[in-house]
């Protein structure tokens, strides 16, 4: 089968994005002769790849897709810039980095919710980004229980939640089964200050 005819049957159309359907490779389409399959749309769609250049998907564009107009050659270096969403306007706060590493929601459900891709979530579980972020000790924060203390009612995750959170102060006291003022100071950052950390962005 010629190239064009090997690709274009082992895709789907969705949103404007051509997502392989054929094996895959951390997330990457494999095409033939084991070179991934968006490096090998790039080449018969668009054209030779320069020497020493990744060919980079957009941001927000998922693995899978090989439509060449979401492909464009880059340097290693932009390549990582892509994966972590540097320079990406939606900037995280500290507390968000903090819900995002505890968080027992799925890492896709975290990128939907940020508005950033899941490779940068899963950066952040992992902590290749935001190294300068102080986490709180094992002691005193163990993960199992997802607590800080042993007398409060909120879990960590509860807590950043709060923070983030845009809905009235009164419906998260009935949410979360605690003071309207609790949640006030919670806001503020009058209380749970053990996990307050740096506000500088990565």
């Amino acid at each position: 089968m010629d190239p064009v005819g090997y690709l274009l049957a082992r895709i789907e159309y969705v949103d404007g994005h051509w997502l392989w359907t054929g094996r895959l490779n951390r997330g990457y389409g494999m095409g033939q002769n084991y070179e991934s399959a968006h490096r090998q749309a790039y080449r018969v769609f668009v054209g030779p790849i320069p020497p020493g250049l990744y060919i980079r998907h957009g941001r927000g564009c998922p693995k899978r897709c090989i439509n060449p107009d979401h492909l464009t050659p880059g340097t290693p270096k932009q390549n990582t810039e892509d994966l972590y969403d540097f320079g990406n306007p939606k900037k995280l706060r500290s507390y968000q980095v903090l819900h995002i590493r505890y968080s027992r929601k799925t890492r896709q459900e975290l990128a939907d919710l940020y508005g950033i891709s899941s490779g940068t979530i899963n950066a952040i579980q992992k902590g290749r980004a935001w190294k300068q972020l102080t986490l709180l000790s094992p002691t005193a924060f163990p993960v199992r229980s997802h607590r800080i203390c042993t007398f409060s009612k909120l879990s960590v995750e509860q807590v950043l939640e709060i923070k983030n959170s845009k809905e009235p102060r009164k419906e998260l006291a009935i949410k979360y089964n605690v003071r309207y003022g609790t949640i006030g100071q919670i806001q503020r950052g009058e209380s749970w200050k053990s996990i307050t950390c740096p506000q500088t962005n990565p």
